[in-house]
């Protein structure tokens, strides 16, 4: 091998080197991302599988909200109202 080839190949694998250390960060750092959403993709998974559920109550609301107004406004400020509870409640312990 002459000194040109050699010229050549030493920079060919340093950068090699380089890539491949990259594609191994890259790799574990996809694990960690993946550790890291798990619980929300699984909180989305069952959102998902519930939108038949939700697609038929929501059209159920609808009708009842047209039929008496003052009674689903009243139910929405007891929601509300329990929410907030609960979120002051888990906020004290």
């Amino acid at each position: 091998m002459n000194v040109n080839q050699y010229e050549y190949k030493v920079p060919i694998c340093k950068f090699l080197n380089i890539i491949e250390q990259q594609r191994v960060d890259l790799k574990k750092s996809c694990c960690d991302w993946h550790i890291k959403t798990e619980k929300y993709d699984r909180y989305w998974i069952s959102l998902v599988s519930m939108r038949p559920y939700l697609t038929v109550i929501g059209s159920a609301l609808a009708i009842w909200t047209v039929r008496s107004p003052s009674r689903i406004i009243r139910w929405i400020k007891r929601v509300f109202s329990l929410w907030s509870t609960w979120r002051v409640i888990r906020s004290a312990i």
